[in-house]
C-alpha cells in the first residue's frame, strides 16, 4: 500500500496569504486601516499665524507659529504616516511669515515708538 499523502491545510494557506496581502496593503491584521491622527502643533501653528494678522498682536504670534509649523513638519515626517497635517503646518509657516512682514514694516516705519 502506498504511503498516505498529507492533505494540504487550505485554511492555513489561505490565512497566510491573507496576512501577507494585508501586510503589504498597509492594513492591520484585523483588516482595519491603521489609525491616523491629526497633529495638534499644525493646528496651533495655523491659529497663531492667523491671529498674528490682528493689529492687537502686531505679529508677535507669527514667530511661535513658524516655530510650531516647523516642529509639526518634523514630527509628521518622524512618525511615518501615523499623523496628518502637513498642509496645515506648511500653511501655518506661510501665513506666519506673511503676517510677520507687515509687523516688521510697521515697526520700522514708526521708528520703534508706539
Amino acid at each position: 500500500m502506498p504511503p498516505k499523502r498529507a492533505r494540504p491545510n487550505l485554511v492555513a494557506m489561505w490565512s497566510d496569504e491573507w496576512d501577507r496581502e494585508e501586510r503589504f496593503s498597509g492594513r492591520l491584521a484585523k483588516g482595519r486601516p491603521p489609525r491616523v491622527k491629526g497633529n495638534s502643533l499644525a493646528v496651533a501653528s495655523v491659529v497663531c499665524s492667523v491671529a498674528g494678522f490682528f493689529p492687537l498682536f502686531l505679529g508677535l504670534l507669527s514667530l511661535p507659529a513658524i516655530a510650531m509649523g516647523c516642529a509639526a513638519i518634523r514630527r509628521i515626517r518622524r512618525d511615518g504616516g501615523t499623523e496628518v497635517g502637513m498642509g496645515m503646518a506648511i500653511a501655518g509657516i506661510v501665513i506666519g511669515a506673511t503676517s510677520l512682514i507687515p509687523a516688521i514694516w510697521i515697526v520700522l516705519l514708526s521708528g520703534g515708538e508706539f
